[in-house]
């Protein structure tokens, strides 16, 4: 790295632990320059580049190394030759405090809230994407919390981009508590809708999660995103966020579910437990004595259920084979998902007593007598 004027270094370090937007991207900073023509003079200048809307900006920062308690100059990139802000207004910059090592970051956050809100303005001249954000503004919440960026190379929308994110808020009161116990940071979910050539014609959405909430859900591959299609900008956002809610809340439906069941066969066969998760309520396992011989019984309650029914693992306590105790999985007996937990265990209590014959036999065949 070259040679920073030393008042500029300490205020780069700050800015590149300072994160912006919704996506909370650092600031980067590279290609350091000197405005002198000495080459042993430091570098009092830098290119600044940030995310908006999930497209990249690039600024350049320029100091007087001859008087550091000034401020610096921004200069613009090309695309933002309209961006302007009143400097006698702008809060750290009129303030500007050349002891503190936080005086940059602080400033440039002040101008990117002004950057964002030019931006917005931006759309107001263009013809259909215009329409579809006054629509969004005036009709729902999504505006409060949404990245803006809109760029055109010429004086047509031929080669224009029209991107948004949207932060997406998702209700995680009701989750399962193994999923939220040691899974750090927030529940994020960031949706960006890109308009693009030509003419804004093609439209590009994408679903941004946070770890914890990919984690929770079982990764960013159990929602797949409705196509685009004949909607419009709120629609779209409405139909996403509708399918996240629903993710959700049937993630913590589920839950409930397996609780219930689990919560069911201890009430029902209290005496004859053996295991059971008691987080996830994924499993139990049971020693019953049925049809005249003693059983292991292995309720294996799957994320899917009551969609799908849990599957039944019966283990002898009798016979082996050479990969151990003897086993055979029953998954095809009756079962509806709208059943109540006591039909189920009911139903699972008959179809294991109807099976029993069939095991033995299946038993004595396939198994070693211990």
């Amino acid at each position: 790295m070259p040679k920073i004027f030393k008042r500029v270094e300490s205020l780069v370090d700050d800015l590149k632990r300072t994160r912006v937007g919704l996506a909370g991207k650092p600031f980067i900073v590279d290609e350091f320059k000197s405005g002198s023509f000495a080459q042993t003079d430091d570098c009092d200048r830098f290119r600044l580049s940030f995310q908006i809307a999930d497209n990249s900006v690039n600024w350049e920062i320029i100091f007087d190394k001859n008087s550091p308690q000034h401020p610096p100059d921004i200069v613009f990139g090309s695309e933002d030759e309209e961006f302007s802000i009143p400097l006698e207004n702008l809060k750290g910059y009129y303030d500007w405090d050349p002891a503190s090592d936080s005086s940059l970051s602080k400033l440039l956050l002040n101008v990117l809230r002004e950057y964002w809100l030019f931006q917005r303005e931006k759309l107001s001249s263009v013809s259909g994407i215009n329409e579809q954000w006054r629509d969004i503004c005036t009709t729902t919440n999504y505006a409060r919390a949404c990245e803006v960026y809109y760029s055109n190379s010429g004086m047509s929308t031929l080669n224009a981009i029209a991107s948004f994110i949207f932060e997406l808020t998702v209700d995680v009161s009701d989750f399962p508590p193994h999923l939220v116990r040691g899974n750090t940071g927030e529940y994020n979910a960031l949706l960006k809708i890109s308009f693009q050539p030509p003419n804004l014609t093609k439209v590009a959405p994408k679903l941004y999660l946070s770890s914890r909430m990919e984690h929770a859900i079982g990764g960013i591959g159990m929602l797949s995103l409705p196509p685009y299609e004949a909607c419009d900008l709120r629609s779209y956002v409405e139909k996403v966020d509708l399918l996240l809610s629903n993710t959700v809340n049937g993630i913590s439906e589920r839950f409930t579910r397996r609780k219930e069941l689990v919560a069911t066969f201890l009430a029902e066969f209290h005496g004859a437990i053996i295991e059971y998760d008691a987080e996830g309520f994924s499993n139990i396992s049971l020693l019953l004595h049925e049809g005249g011989i003693f059983i292991i019984l292995h309720v294996i309650i799957k994320e899917k259920y009551p969609v799908l029914p849990p599957v039944l693992v019966v283990q002898s306590i009798y016979y082996m084979t050479a990969k151990g105790p003897l086993r055979r999985v029953y998954e095809d007996y009756r079962y509806s998902p709208r059943w109540t937990s006591r039909v189920v265990v009911n139903e699972i209590r008959t179809f294991i007593g109807s099976v029993i014959p069939e095991f033995q036999t299946y038993s004595s065949k396939y198994g070693k007598l211990i």
